[in-house]
């Protein structure tokens, strides 16, 4: 490092980029493989990236990953920084709408939320969210998507925040931060009291 102030900033960026990545930051945090199976489900931007992490590290432990993913519109053709998930019975990457849900985007949440009720007792259910996860989940509750659609579409209009955003779609959407949670009895995580 040269002490020059282009250098300076230049080096700050890598640091920070590197710090940044998903796929490094899901491999650190990642647990012990289960004794059932392991099912990956999640959405988001960066989500890509981090379910290639899940089945590489859990692949060099000889462990099947299978579950599916939901990311915008055309990710699955910008990726080309590596493989693209899905061989076999692998991570699924669906695509939707974003930040507006659309029929895609309803459809690939049905197809999460079938996979989590299918989970067993020994199974391991990982949950992948990044960046705009929560916009990418949309399985209308007690209204139409297109009523839905038009719900989130006025939000963004009047400049609410993903706050504020997030109230509405836990009361609005199954798939949204906590709604699956309501009714639902938690399985304590393995070796906790």
């Amino acid at each position: 490092m040269s002490g020059h102030p282009v250098d300076l900033l230049g080096d700050a960026y890598a640091a920070a980029v590197a710090a940044a990545d998903p796929a490094a930051a899901v491999r650190a945090a990642l647990p012990e493989p289960p004794r059932g199976e392991l099912l990956v489900v999640g959405a988001g931007k960066a989500t890509l990236a981090m379910a290639r992490a899940v089945e590489a590290a859990y692949g060099e432990r000889g462990v099947a990953v299978r579950g599916a993913i939901i990311v915008p519109h055309g990710t699955r053709a910008r990726a080309s920084d590596g493989p693209v998930l899905g061989g076999g019975a692998g991570i699924e990457v669906l695509e939707g709408a974003h930040p507006v849900p659309d029929a895609a985007a309803a459809a690939a949440t049905e197809r999460l939320l079938a996979l989590v009720d299918g989970a067993g007792a020994d199974d391991h259910v990982l949950v992948l969210v990044s960046g705009g996860g929560s916009a990418l989940l949309g399985a209308p509750a007690g209204l139409a998507l297109a009523d839905l659609r038009e719900v989130v579409d006025g939000l963004l209009r009047s400049g609410a925040d993903v706050a504020a955003m997030n109230v509405v779609r836990r009361r609005r959407d199954r798939a949204a931060p906590g709604a699956r949670r309501r009714g639902r009895r938690r399985r304590p995580r393995p070796g906790a009291r």
